[in-house]
């Protein structure tokens, strides 16, 4: 009985590795994190940018009307 379950158990590791679909989901996990990333870094930086534009453009508006 043993024998038959690792017999079966092998057969099932060796199936597992040889399916290509988890190394596929695992690289368009990686895939989507990393555009996670770079889209984040962009937004926080362009929001950093516009933010001090904005800060500039009140300065000015604010020394004009002194």
């Amino acid at each position: 009985m043993t024998d038959f379950v690792a017999m079966k158990l092998r057969r099932a590791l060796v199936r597992l590795a040889r399916d290509e679909q988890g190394a596929t989901a695992t690289e368009y996990a990686i895939m989507i994190v990393l555009i996670l990333l770079v889209a984040f870094a962009t937004i926080i930086f362009l929001g950093l940018r516009v933010d001090e534009a904005f800060q500039k453009f009140v300065d000015l508006m604010e020394e004009a009307t002194n």
